[in-house]
């Protein structure tokens, strides 16, 4: 059996893609575009959700693909457009990451981390590593 949530403030993502869903640090953050730029969405009990600060993703153009995924103490989120930054206060505010992504022909498609490193995945075969510090 599955229940709808309530999201506070209203339909945040106006009826578009929630694109992912990660848990870490006892808190829930989904993302995922509105089609005037990226959403993300943050709850401690999967239950009620609130927005986000900023996810800091493409500027100005609003693509409906976000990504996110959790390891050691960060949340990381990327999106269609190859831009990607993390949180480390569970979704309160988000720092801009240079990724070999960021460019026209090149989307991140995945995030995950596992073995000390968070791994990139994207379009044109691309695949990236990162080692938190």
């Amino acid at each position: 059996t599955w229940t709808a949530a309530t999201i506070t403030g209203g339909e945040l993502f106006n009826g578009k893609v929630v694109n992912q869903v990660a848990f870490g640090n006892r808190t829930f953050i989904a993302v995922g575009g509105t089609g005037n730029g990226q959403i993300g969405v943050k709850s401690s009990d999967g239950i009620t959700w609130t927005q986000t600060g900023d996810l800091k993703l493409t500027p100005d153009i609003g693509t409906d693909y976000t990504y996110i995924g959790y390891g050691a103490e960060v949340f990381v989120v990327g999106d269609a457009s190859g831009y990607a930054s993390y949180s480390s206060d569970n979704g309160e505010s988000w720092i801009p990451i240079n990724t070999p992504f960021k460019s026209d022909t090149t989307a991140i498609q995945g995030i995950a981390y596992g073995a000390g490193k968070f791994v990139m995945v994207g379009t044109g075969g691309t695949i990236a590593y990162s080692i938190p510090e």
